[in-house]
């Protein structure tokens, strides 16, 4: 018969000198300190059975914008190591909140510059709770709860329509299920908590450290039920706050963000009081498969020097693009990974920033089976749909200079990724 425990560790990984944060253009120098500390959480699962057949799998959150695709390879086999795994069995998985530190080098300053003390302490921090997490691991049940969460709206503005983007309310698709998944131990206690929605972390842009509502909410759980609650984020490329309830957009102040993470808190902590639906558990699995993305075209030498002067982000995004004509390739991978962690209970990753069509579907299919996530062991990019590619806009199109991406992706990327997902979940 198998069984299953967890371990669970939660370390401040706050950084205590100024730094440059990630996530918006409009900020003009480094933080000015923290709001509220951030975190990096980790929980190791542990299936067992007959002799011989123990399985973990590590799952790492963090407070930040997302790993560095640079560091998530290594890191994983780290921890992968250190638990005694394989590397496709270790997530790294970001909140995405746009008030923590950049961890990407290759990206467009714009967006942050990744600071090297950051980046490795928070290596040894993340590998500092996995030691934690893999001290204290005992047996659980396994419990997944779900409610509504009325807070993600459709941001989509497609180039061209007039609408700057922060008065008219959106009419797009949503995902406004909140999913937790409990890890209960037999004497009743909340081992750990692993939390699931769909929506940008994005109420406030200060230039202040802060684990924007995510975080704050992650960690008012843990201070009220003396756990450890990891934030997964959905795909949710295409998803703002609806912070103030007007149906629009903008940007609030730290008392938005407690109020917002306050009332999602909330929400979880009252799936700890329902008996929600106890899940049979499983050997742990994992499977992981790359698709390559292509883009529509590579931009040529001739146009990248005509460009070096041109207005912010593309001047920068030519001197990348010919300092490191690596990156002129006709396709990038995207990451697809699934781990199975109970009977009816699976994730489904990318490393991407993912439209939320992608998601509905997959959920949809599955019979909310498997949760998508996404900012995950590293990021390539917005990801959208061949639709919004056609429509253009932010996210399919001006994001890529940001991203430092040779070009948008051809319209032929959703019909492939579909293709992969359906391998991986079938």
């Amino acid at each position: 018969m198998t069984t299953l425990a967890a371990g669970a560790a939660t370390v401040d990984i706050t950084p205590d000198w100024p730094i440059s944060l990630a996530g918006f253009a409009s900020r003009t120098h480094h933080s000015e300190g923290a709001r509220h500390p951030i975190h990096v959480r980790v929980i190791v699962l542990e299936s067992g059975g007959d002799p011989g057949e123990r399985q973990r799998t590590v799952i790492a959150g963090g407070d930040f914008l997302n790993w560095g695709a640079e560091q998530a390879p290594r890191l994983r086999q780290e921890l992968a190591t250190l638990a005694g795994t394989t590397p496709d069995h270790v997530l790294l998985a970001a909140t995405h909140s746009h008030s923590g530190p950049q961890t990407s080098f290759g990206v467009h300053s714009g967006v942050g510059v990744a600071d090297q003390r950051f980046v490795d302490l928070l290596d040894e921090r993340t590998l500092d709770a996995a030691r934690t997490a893999l001290a204290n691991i005992e047996p659980v049940t396994v419990v997944r709860d779900q409610s509504n969460y009325p807070l993600g709206m459709f941001r989509r503005v497609p180039r061209g329509s007039g609408n700057v983007g922060h008065e008219l309310t959106r009419q797009g698709p949503v995902d406004h299920r909140l999913t937790s998944i409990r890890f209960v131990t037999g004497d009743q206690r909340v081992k750990a908590v692993l939390v699931h929605y769909t929506c940008h972390p994005v109420i406030v842009a200060e230039h202040f450290v802060s684990p924007e509502y995510t975080g704050f909410a992650m960690s008012h759980i843990e201070q009220q039920a003396q756990t450890t609650a990891l934030y997964l984020q959905g795909f949710c490329g295409d998803i703002n706050p609806d912070w103030t309830g007007e149906g629009r957009f903008g940007r609030g102040e730290d008392a938005d963000v407690q109020r917002v993470g306050t009332a999602l808190a909330d929400l979880v902590r009252g799936h700890f009081a329902s008996a929600g639906s106890v899940l049979d558990p499983v050997p742990l699995t994992a499977e992981e498969s790359p698709v390559d993305l292509p883009f529509q075209h590579l931009p040529d030498e001739a146009t990248l020097r005509a460009n070096l002067d041109a207005a912010p982000p593309v001047g920068e995004w030519s001197r990348i693009m010919l300092d490191h004509p690596e990156r002129r390739t006709p396709t990038i991978p995207l990451i697809v990974q699934r781990l199975d962690l109970a009977k009816g209970c699976s994730l489904l990753t990318m490393n991407g920033e993912i439209s939320v069509a992608y998601g509905l579907r997959l959920r949809e299919r599955t019979g909310d089976t498997v949760l998508p996530v996404g900012y995950s062991n590293g990021m390539i990019g917005y990801v959208t749909t061949a639709e919004q590619i056609r429509e253009g806009g932010y996210e399919p199109v001006d994001s890529t200079y940001y991203y430092a991406l040779p070009a948008p992706f051809d319209t032929s990327i959703e019909e492939k990724i579909e293709r992969r997902i359906a391998e991986l979940v079938p």
